[in-house]
């Protein structure tokens, strides 16, 4: 069906309102009343009313909640020409209502036209050459909604059809030919005019990217995917007609103008309400830049060609995709393989090197852990994140390059509970740009990174008494945090947590904190996944840790 919904959507030239001198009114555009049967939630409501325009003119129009219509006129609005030469069936449907207090022989008339319709433009009398499909002369109580077919139009008793003819016009005209006037006339509103040709139209809805969202299911969206993403892709379609069924046809799917999928049809059946699907059954890896995706239906079959269409320009959908090259950073830790003893206070040297291809890349978070045990790191990197046995030493954002921590041993750091002397230490760590799904992993070349101290001289013990550690563990974390600190002697204060814009998300401590070592344990609830700060805040210092939530 071909559709024109509703007198607003009409153009400049129609509906055609006539004045003066063929009439002394027209239908004009009003809000006071109008149907809500067909658009509910318009944001602009409204429908024609006889009586609009008065022969005052344009500029002093009438108002159906003060005025009421003039007697002895005609009001004409009228739509086309519109052509009928391949319809099999058509329709118009109309919502309209009458306000009279009593009968007055007056009457709303909803005609189609043919042949000599520039009669009606004219402003001729139409009543013994057009077609009437319907004339009320009654006042309704309310809205009626009333449809013509075009091949049972009456005139004098007589049927006509208006099917197959190639020029016809829609009139609407009140008759006002009493000097009785009871009330405010007549309105008009969501006018549905339709025909069917008797061919099919096979045409496009929407499409789809999918990517794999897990084992035996796909994540469909409308957004481009990314470098190196495994890409399906799905088109809904419907055939819509008589009903009846077509030939064969094929559906291609073409990337950059070459074919990439083909789904063949031997027949479907026109249904206005079912809308089909079709999926690509291969993947398809998203290269970095722009691609064509072009979906066609009907494509020719060598014998018999393509399907007759009532509408042949709508068989084709194009999309230009970007897709987009976002490579994860690139983590080399270098530090040497130390054999020597290391003692209290003297340090070493720990370097490493964040990079990425991307060179519009410029931070990085880094993280690197000491661990006594990689075992289990080949197969899954993300241990570290729930092993008690690494421990995060070195965090923070860098820029790319080439980076340098010197490293003193205290006893805090041998006796943290993870470590025992003389253990052997590997380095490990990862590396996050501003993707935070684009994380790498690496592990330090070489079997003995570092050995912790052998032996504490009694003045470095006395030196280091009095430090305030604070420590967190594991960091990364997805479950539950570890915070550890050790403090002199009995303190007021506090331990708070942070996100990223200042605002408070928890308050784990408020009050005095007793001396020695103490432990708590943070499990998040309800928070995001993203960064968050730690700060643990005395009357003597105040110590604050970043710290990855990765739920």
């Amino acid at each position: 069906y071909n559709w024109f919904h509703n007198v607003r959507n009409w153009n400049i030239d129609a509906p055609r309102v006539l004045g003066p001198p063929f009439t002394d009114c027209g239908w004009g555009w009003q809000d006071f009343i109008y149907s809500s049967h067909v658009l509910q939630d318009e944001d602009f409501p409204g429908s024609l009313w006889c009586a609009y325009r008065t022969r005052n003119g344009p500029d002093n129009p009438q108002w159906p909640e003060d005025d009421e219509y003039w007697n002895n006129m005609n009001a004409w609005a009228i739509w086309g020409p519109f052509s009928l030469r391949n319809a099999i069936s058509g329709t118009v449907s109309t919502w309209f209502r009458i306000y009279l207090d009593h009968f007055a022989h007056d009457s709303l008339s909803i005609c189609i036209c043919w042949e000599d319709g520039q009669r009606l433009l004219d402003g001729n009398d139409f009543r013994s050459s057009t077609p009437i499909g319907y004339t009320r002369s009654t006042t309704t109580p309310d809205w009626l909604y009333i449809e013509v077919d075009f091949d049972s139009l009456y005139v004098n008793r007589e049927q006509q059809s208006a099917l197959g003819q190639r020029r016809c016009w829609l009139a609407y005209v009140w008759h006002s030919n009493n000097t009785d006037h009871p009330g405010t006339g007549a309105f008009i509103d969501d006018i549905i005019l339709g025909w069917d040709d008797g061919l099919f139209d096979i045409r496009p809805l929407r499409t789809f990217i999918g990517v794999p969202a897990g084992e035996d299911s796909i994540s469909w969206s409308l957004r481009d995917p990314m470098h190196g993403d495994t890409v399906y892709f799905k088109l809904d379609w419907e055939c819509v007609g008589s009903g009846d069924w077509t030939p064969e046809f094929d559906i291609q799917l073409k990337i950059d103008h070459e074919v990439f999928f083909t789904q063949h049809y031997d027949s479907v059946e026109g249904n206005d309400s079912l809308i089909r699907t079709i999926e690509t059954d291969e993947p398809w890896i998203a290269e970095r830049g722009q691609h064509f995706i072009t979906w066609e239906l009907d494509t020719p079959i060598e014998e018999e060609g393509n399907v007759e269409e009532s509408e042949e320009g709508n068989n084709v959908v194009e999309r230009l995709i970007e897709v987009e090259w976002d490579p994860p950073p690139l983590l080399d830790i270098l530090t040497p393989v130390i054999n020597d003893t290391i003692f209290l206070g003297h340090p070493y040297t720990l370097e490493w090197t964040v990079s990425d291809s991307d060179t519009t890349e410029m931070y990085f978070d880094c993280y690197l852990f000491w661990s006594t045990d990689t075992s289990g790191w080949a197969e899954n990197k993300e241990v570290i994140f729930n092993d008690t046995l690494w421990v995060n030493f070195i965090w923070g954002t860098f820029q790319r390059g080439d980076h340098f921590r010197d490293i003193t041993w205290s006893p805090e750091l041998v006796n943290a509970g993870a470590f025992e002397i003389d253990d052997e230490l590997f380095v490990a760590g990862f590396a996050i740009d501003a993707n935070q799904n684009n994380i790498t992993y690496a592990i330090c070349p070489g079997s003995s990174i570092i050995r912790p101290p052998l032996a504490v001289g009694d003045n470095e013990v006395g030196d280091i008494v009095g430090y305030e550690l604070f420590r967190t563990y594991p960091n990364p974390f997805n479950r539950s945090l570890t915070i550890e600190y050790h403090l002199r002697t009995s303190l007021e204060g506090r331990l708070m947590v942070y996100d990223l814009s200042g605002r408070t998300v928890a308050k784990l401590i408020d009050g005095m904190l007793p001396a020695g070592g103490q432990t708590h344990v943070w499990q998040p609830s309800a928070l995001p996944g993203g960064i968050y700060f730690l700060r643990l805040e005395t009357a003597s210092d105040v110590r604050q840790q970043k710290v990855l939530y990765m739920p």
